[in-house]
Order: structure tokens, then sequence, then C-alpha cells
């Protein structure tokens, strides 16, 4: 029997429907299709491992793009697509087919090896029959999906992001599995509802055989067919278990540039880690992304986001001695208010300072219990790590993974002067907080349909992890926040009869062409990670005379001076001009990195 494109006609009683799952992938958050196509892509990979020795899963994806197809692949295709011409004409609205086999007609290959390929009774069509069964789910189903804990997808949505990535809507797969037959290729197309001649068409269409018309589509299991789409798109699958993807037709927004930026954006743990390597192919160009050459990838990717990979490349290998353990006992119910001292208590917060001071970075494994409702489900203490580096820039915000996919627009508090990764990888929070996700899997939300009252404490558990670091950091500049009024001594000072410090406070006035502005504070802390305004923060007393040698005082150390220690210097110059124009402010310095700490000579001397 010859394979063929088979709509069905829509009976009398059923609802005209026209899908938007386009709508999915076009959110803010994705910068644009072919990220979308890679990330839901891989995703389905990582899905699906043969996992080896101890459990690890080793995938390895290959993409080929092809931007213009030879004329003998655009006649192969044309003449595939004729025996429905009329269907798609209709229903994509295009007055002329055969215009879309043009020159400007290409296609896209997405080839998975290292996974399970789509498993199942090719011929089951009866969901209470096909829970498990991978090729309905992908084929025969939309918006259900068997994956839970463990895996990334959730909404049996994913796999339309290849149809939106071509101008037929329209996609082929090659599938090798364990089960018979071992080989089978089948193809789907979601178009809009339409009308030939006098008859209405319902949107689905399936490639493959059958001779009932109410009958499901059956795949292709003949040799020679399979090897003539083999040939004909390069492929590489021969009897490798996994799945074949062909897009024809591809739509001109996709391109390899977007297509190497959202590999690296959305996947670079699991490369980092060795799961998964992606191998990229258009005309003239070949490139391997693995752990070795995702280095010189990240040119791709803005400065921050760059600099945050480079971290991750430490993260992803860091040793148990550098992860901060905190304790279970703190663990009771995910709340940072309620139970932040139990699970950060002052010797754990001190280990964490003394690795950032020495090692710039370190690794915090926090406790969270997961308390699932449904009827069976136990609960267990899962985990998820922090990974802090401290950093000169400022306006981070944190990166969140889960399962090895980077979560984009979770909602979090800028942070500066560290850059941070949130990991979860154990199996129940990841189970959780994959639930939570929307279907393009940019968002943690409270009331998905997936999720909502699901969880005991569910919401607080999505609030626990993503304002993880910014808790982890306010505790840890708590003391150093603490009102200190020796604090700026190596920058500016006035001499008092009791030596060199600091005494009663005064309001400060600074007093410049744009107008005054007045602060009176008890402390500043250089390392704060917000200063709200350039101020000058001085304490002393106003009855303060000159002495003829400055006493001893204890030194503080500026190693990195920041913005607004410059910008304190300038404004306390400023304020010195105006009320005590005697002392000569030109000789304060704020010591440049990377000069050692600042040396007696720095400290300032009141002009007599």
């Amino acid at each position: 029997m010859k394979p063929q494109w088979h709509f069905n006609l829509r009976r009398p009683c059923e609802r005209m429907r026209n899908s938007k799952n386009d709508a999915f992938f076009t959110a803010e958050s994705l910068e644009n299709v072919s990220e979308a196509l890679v990330r839901e892509g891989i995703q389905n990979s990582l899905d699906a491992p043969q996992r080896g020795a101890g459990g690890v899963r080793q995938i390895t994806v290959r993409i080929r793009f092809v931007p213009k197809a030879p004329a003998q692949v655009r006649q192969f295709l044309g003449g595939h697509f004729d025996s429905a011409r009329q269907n798609f004409e209709r229903g994509l609205a295009h007055p002329n087919l055969h215009a879309l086999f043009g020159e400007d007609c290409g296609h896209l290959v997405f080839e998975d090896f290292g996974t399970r390929g789509l498993t199942g009774d090719v011929n089951e069509w009866r969901l209470e029959r096909a829970e498990q069964n991978a090729f309905f789910r992908f084929f025969r189903a939309e918006g259900s999906s068997a994956k839970t804990g463990e895996s990334i997808g959730r909404w049996g949505i994913g796999k339309q992001v290849f149809l939106t990535a071509g101008r037929l809507h329209a996609m082929f797969g090659l599938t090798v599995r364990a089960d018979s037959p071992a080989r089978v290729l089948m193809g789907s197309a979601v178009v809009q509802s339409h009308t030939v001649g006098e008859q209405d068409f319902q949107p689905d269409a399936w490639f493959g055989c059958r001779e009932v018309a109410d009958d499901p589509v059956t795949p292709v299991t003949d040799p020679q067919v399979i090897d003539a789409f083999a040939n004909a798109f390069d492929l590489k699958r021969g009897d490798l278990p996994g799945l074949s993807l062909i897009v024809p037709s591809v739509d001109e927004r996709v391109n390899t540039e977007d297509l190497r930026r959202g590999i690296v954006r959305s996947f670079f743990w699991p490369i980092l880690q060795g799961e998964l390597v992606v191998d990229l192919e258009a005309p003239g160009e070949t490139w391997r992304i693995d752990a070795e050459t995702l280095p010189t990838h990240r040119s791709l990717l803005p400065a921050p986001e760059a600099a945050v990979i480079e971290f991750a490349s430490w993260a992803s290998t860091a040793k148990a001695s550098e992860k901060v353990i905190l304790p279970t006992e703190g663990a009771t119910r995910p709340s940072w208010k309620d139970f932040g001292e139990q699970l950060l208590p002052e010797a754990k917060l001190n280990e964490i300072r003394t690795r950032l001071e020495t090692a710039q970075r370190v690794g915090i494994k926090v406790p969270v219990r997961v308390r699932p409702k449904n009827e069976g489900g136990t609960e267990s203490m899962s985990y998820f790590t922090v990974y802090l580096a401290t950093c000169r820039d400022a306006g981070h915000r944190p990166i969140f993974l889960r399962d090895g996919i980077v979560i984009t627009d979770v909602r979090s508090p800028l942070m500066s002067g560290n850059r941070s990764l949130v990991v979860v990888e154990q199996k129940a929070l990841a189970g959780l907080l994959g639930d939570s996700e929307g279907v393009n899997h940019t968002q943690w939300q409270k009331d998905s349909d997936k999720f909502y009252n699901r969880y005991y404490y569910g919401p607080d558990t999505i609030k626990f992890v993503t304002r993880s670091v910014y808790e982890i950091m306010q505790r840890l500049h708590a003391a150093e926040t603490k009102g200190d009024p020796t604090l700026l001594l190596d920058i500016f000072f006035l001499p008092t009869e009791f030596g060199l410090g600091v005494d009663a406070g005064l309001e400060v006035r600074v007093v410049d062409g744009g107008g005054e502005f007045r602060h009176h504070l008890t402390h500043l802390s250089l390392t704060a990670d917000d200063a709200v305004a350039v101020i000058a923060a001085l304490r002393f007393d106003n009855r303060s005379r000159a002495l003829d040698e400055p006493r001893p005082f204890p030194r503080r150390t500026l190693r990195d001076p920041s913005p607004i220690a410059r910008s304190l210097l300038a404004a306390a110059r400023a304020f010195f001009r105006l009320r005590l124009p005697h002392v000569h402010t030109d000789q304060w310095q704020l010591p440049a990195p990377p000069s050692p700490p600042p040396s007696p000579a720095m400290r300032h001397r009141l002009a007599r």
C-alpha cells in the first residue's frame, strides 16, 4: 500500500477547532522559534535515555539545517504532498502548495542517539491501553503526556514546535526501537479546519497507510520507502535506536546562529556534565557542542550569560568538599522567614562566608521536604543546590535549572556582587517544580493545572526555591550591615581630641549646582547589595580640632573599591569644601585594584 497524507472528515456532531499551540512557543521568555525548537527537541531526547552503567545518560543530538534543498529533494517532498494538495492549500490558506517547494524550500533534520525511540504498539489508538505508549503519545495524542518525576516535559504539546518550525506545519518521524516492528516511519500535520469542495475536514493529518476512512493511520514499515526517506534527507539513523524528525519547507526564521545560541543557553548544564553532545550541521559548516568545545560558543551570548556559563564549568564538577550542606532539621516547612535561622545557623554562615572569601565560590546544598497530596504519595526529604560566586558586576538574577534545562523566566530578586545558579536535580523536588511549569517550561506557576492543590505547601516550596539566593545573601550580609562607625576610616575621617576616629552624628548636607540633599546615617556597608543614593556617610565630633600627630586606629581595608565607594569619596570632598575648606581633600584616594591594601601613608591628614 502506497503511503500518503490522510485528513479526516468533520462529522456534524464534532466541534470545529483550530489549534493555537503555536502561541506557546512565541512567548517573550523564548528568544525565537529556533530556541523553542532546540529546547523542546532536546528535552524530549533527555527524557528518553538509554541509561548506561550507573544510570548515566549519554545522548547525542544531530541537527542538520539545509536552508535551500537540492532539486531532487524538493521533488521528493512535493511528490509526497500531491495526494493531499488541496487539503494543505485550504488548511494553510496558501493558493499554490507547489510554491512552498521552490528554490527557497529548505528542511531541518533532528536526530537523537542514545535514546529508546518511540516505543509501544504502533496500532494502538485507545487511551486506556496507551498509558506508557510513547508512539501513541507522540503521533496520536495532543496535550497528553505520561511524563512525571524526573522527566522534563509534562504537557504533551512540546512536539508541536516542529510543526510550527515549518511552513507546511508538517513533520515526518522515523524511529528505531526495541519493539516490533523495529523501524517505522510516520508523518503528522496540523493545519486549520478547512473545506474542499462540499466536504469539511478536521485540521489534523497523518502520513502513513490505511484502507478504511475511519481507521487510524498506521506507520510505514516498508524498508524501501524508509530507506528512500533516510537517503533523501541524509539521515544517520541506520539501525540505531532513537528518533529522527524531518521538518519540510522549514520556516525562514530558523537559522544556525539562533540554533547554536539556543543550545548553549538552554542546555549548558547537561553538556558540561557530559550527558549531552550536540552536532549542528549547515552547508559548509559543522559545529560540535560538548563539554570541551562549549567555551568557544560562549561568545554567542551576552557577556553576563557567558560569565555564568564559565562559572557553571566549575559548578558542574564541584567536589563534595566544596559544598556546604545545610541541616535537615531546619527543613520543617519551606519558609525562610520561619526556619531561616535553623537552616543557616551562624556556623554554616561562617563556613559559607569563609569559602567565598578564600575561593570566591561555594556550593550550598539546601534541604526541602516534598509532600504530595495524592493517595499513596510519600513524603520525602529532597534538596537543591545553590552555587554562588563573587563578581564585580551588578544586577544579576540567579539562573534556575531543573533536570538540566534552564527555566528562563523565574521571577526572583535582582542581586549584585555575585553570580548564582540554582540547580534542581533530585527527583522529588524536580517533579514538584516540573508539575508547576507551563507548556514551554519557562516559569514555575503556583496555579498551573498540573500543580494546583497537588502538594502540601506547594506554592511555598516554589517561593522557597526562587528566593533562596536572596535569602542566603541577606543573612550573609546581616553582620556586615550592622552599625560600624569605623568602617570608612581608611577613606576619610576627622581627627578629634581623642584621636583619629568618629564621634557624635551630624547631618551631612551636600550642595552642588543641581540642588541640595541631606543624609544622616549611622552606618554604611560598602558591600551592601544596593546603594540607593550617592551620599557621604560621616560622623564626627563637632568640636574636633587639629592634632599635631594623628593617633593609630584600627585599619579597614578596601580590597576592591566599588562605584558607591568612589561616589562616597566625591560627596565627602564636596562636603568638606563647603563646611571645612581648610581640609585638604585632594590627597584622599581609594586604592585601585589590583593594588595592595592601603598603607599607613594613605591615612588622611588634617592641614593646619
